[in-house]
């Protein structure tokens, strides 16, 4: 009975012993599988906390709904850069600048191979607000405005007061690090979809520029476009021959040279004419005209068509004669001779001060469908010529309203007046548009010579019996005044100076467009009637 007992007692400790020693195994799951929990939530949290913070733009939800699953390199690729984002890459990034430097401003400022503001032919690049440099030597000898720097591969000067340093720019760095793509040729073209059809080229990068990432989509990389007017997006090609994907900061930008003007055509033509080639509907001599390539105007060439030509500039796609432009290796040798320097406006209007800085008053405005003729570069500002006769106009470059680069005139559209009886008006305004492209002469007052914008306005009428004060100023005290929603053709549009004294005349042809003698450069041409601010209209044939 005893023993019994004994073996009782010894079972029930056993017992005991494995419940205790099945108890401690279940606590100690329970603490590793909170653990593990808690682990897996704060990594999330912090990898969600710094994609935010580093306004990186790509998202698992996009990843699964861009990405082919069965495309395994690119799927791999975009996850291993999407991982990348934390605290110690994005350390890592910054920390590959010895010297740190980011650019605070508005838009853009100039990056110089000197350090000389009144050298325009010193600009190299151009840096965005958020751009990163190295700074080589921030105090030069003799010149406090300028610091010595590095950046997009560049080396060469910006304006010190636009850069910050030490704990500001590392501060501000965190914010921009992102997966870019990284341009590695010399130019590359970048579309509206992801295919190399001829008609969605919206752009061209170069190399060393830098695009924020959006996504992978099998061979072709989805980028943000924000040195495009109106395309928020593109694509360009994925090759690794082409691009590098890494994790970065945005750098400066390659100001395009003279010769890049041949990099926004792929098939490149000049205009030969001496005034301007007729663009036309269709492939026809009598097709209807719809357009007007002025002369040393460049545009793209589509295709070909018996003895015309199909071609797009500037918002004109149509046919123009073969005979009047030139084609190959002579379009790009004429190209290179007749390119200048533009302001291209990217809004639909912008004002204009009289010197470089909002304090000076505004005294015009100018619209995106014109070019204006670039006279001088500042760091915020650009100094532009709009009319021969009037001051000089100051734009500023803050939120990137303004492209500036050598560019060919575009054509322009232009639509005839429909055929009916021929008036006053009529052959006033069919005489102007002879003399396109004539000679622009300060004083000149002779056809076919040289004129003015008043000598061309006087001469046209005077050949038409109408007698006009020979500066434009008097000439717009004749007739009467008109408003703009009652101008007829003939009717003269004219503008004003800083001080708002009348500087400036043009011809009303119809279609909102004017017809004047605009610069040395420029010659006599066709503008829209309000490329800048109209000061008053006037009617000199009374009821004619």
């Amino acid at each position: 009975m005893e023993n019994t007992f004994k073996k009782y007692l010894e079972e029930r400790a056993n017992r005991k012993k494995r419940k205790k020693l099945f108890f401690n195994i279940k606590r100690i799951l329970f603490v590793i599988i909170v653990f593990v929990i808690v682990l897996l939530i704060f990594n999330i949290s912090k990898n969600l906390f710094f994609i935010k913070n580093s306004n990186y733009n790509i998202s698992t939800s996009n990843i699964n709904y861009n990405i082919k699953h069965d495309d395994e390199y690119y799927y791999d690729l975009i996850n291993q850069y999407y991982e990348k984002i934390n605290t110690a890459n994005i350390d890592n990034v910054i920390n590959s600048y010895s010297n740190l430097g980011i650019i605070k401003c508005n838009g853009y400022i100039n990056f110089r191979s000197e350090p000389n503001e009144k050298n325009t032919r010193s600009i190299i690049g151009l840096m965005n607000n958020g751009d990163a440099l190295e700074i080589i030597e921030w105090d030069l000898k003799n010149n406090n405005t300028y610091c010595k720097v590095k950046s997009g591969g560049m080396t060469g000067y910006v304006a010190k007061q636009f850069v910050i340093t030490g704990e500001q720019a590392i501060e501000s760095a965190k914010k921009n690090v992102a997966v870019r793509a990284i341009i590695l040729v010399d130019k590359l073209r970048m579309r509206s979809s992801p295919d190399t059809n001829s008609d969605n080229i919206v752009g061209t990068t170069y190399k060393g520029e830098r695009y924020k990432l959006i996504s992978l989509e099998n061979n072709w990389a989805k980028v943000n476009s924000d040195n495009i007017d109106d395309v928020q997006s593109a694509y360009i090609s994925a090759d690794d021959k082409y691009l590098d994907i890494k994790l970065c900061l945005s750098e400066a930008r390659t100001q395009d040279l003279k010769s890049d003007v041949l990099n926004y055509y792929d098939n490149i033509g000049v205009s030969t004419a001496r005034d301007y080639i007729n663009i036309r509907k269709t492939a026809k001599s009598n097709g209807t005209i719809i357009g007007k390539l002025p002369g040393k105007a460049g545009c793209e060439i589509l295709g070909e068509s018996g003895s015309f030509y199909k071609i797009k500039s500037g918002k004109v796609t149509g046919y123009v004669s073969k005979q009047y432009l030139a084609t190959g290796k002579r379009a790009e040798d004429l190209a290179l001779q007749y390119a200048d320097l533009r302001a291209i406006i990217k809004i639909a209007a912008l004002k204009v001060r009289s010197g470089p800085g909002t304090k000076y008053k505004q005294w015009t405005t100018i619209r995106r469908e014109e070019t204006y003729i670039v006279t001088n570069q500042l760091d915020g500002w650009v100094e532009i010529e709009i009319d021969e006769d009037s001051d000089k106009g100051y734009i500023s470059t803050s939120n990137n309203y303004v492209e500036v680069r050598y560019a060919l005139d575009q054509a322009i559209e232009f639509h005839p007046a429909t055929k009916g009886p021929t008036t006053l008006r009529t052959n006033i305004k069919n005489t102007a548009l002879k003399y396109i492209g004539g000679s622009y002469v300060w004083g000149g007052n002779t056809l076919g010579a040289g004129v003015d914008c008043s000598g061309f306005v006087q001469q046209i009428f005077k050949l038409y019996g109408v007698t006009l004060p020979r500066v434009s100023k008097e000439q717009a005290k004749s007739g009467s005044a008109v408003s703009s929603g009652n101008k007829k053709v003939g009717d003269l549009i004219f503008y004003a100076n800083s001080n708002g004294v009348v500087d400036h005349v043009a011809i009303y042809i119809g279609n909102n467009q004017v017809v004047h003698a605009a610069s040395t450069k420029a010659g006599i041409k066709i503008s829209n009637w309000d490329y800048r601010t109209p000061h008053s209209i006037r009617n000199v044939l009374g009821n004619k």
